[in-house]
């Protein structure tokens, strides 16, 4: 989890993938070369390769996936496609478009 407030404009605060990303880098890997399968929080998978999942607030249960990144936060279900990773800001800039709450904009000092 981050431990950063909004305003430091850390790369780890959702949607950001800062945390992930120095996590793989402490273990070799980065998040296109990756070839296992993370856990954080309350969750239960069966048959799920190669993914990420985070549960911050309920379980998240996979069952027979790959690839994938899931993030679970209180306001909102992040789930990409390991190989899309870079793309999350597309998903960013639309959410910003429409003036959703759930995106947290730092602004520059």
């Amino acid at each position: 989890y981050c431990v950063h407030h909004p305003y430091e404009g850390c790369d780890c605060r959702k949607p950001n993938t800062g945390s992930i990303e120095r996590g793989l880098k402490m273990i070799g890997k980065n998040m296109r070369s990756a070839k296992h399968t993370f856990f954080i929080g309350d969750t239960k998978s069966v048959l799920t390769k190669n993914s990420y999942v985070r549960a911050e607030h309920k379980l998240v249960t996979t069952l027979g996936i790959e690839d994938l990144i899931i993030v679970d936060t209180e306001d909102a279900l992040l789930v990409a496609n390991k190989n899309h990773v870079q793309d999350i800001k597309e998903i960013v800039s639309a959410l910003t478009n429409e003036d959703r709450e759930e995106v947290v904009l730092i602004e520059e000092k």
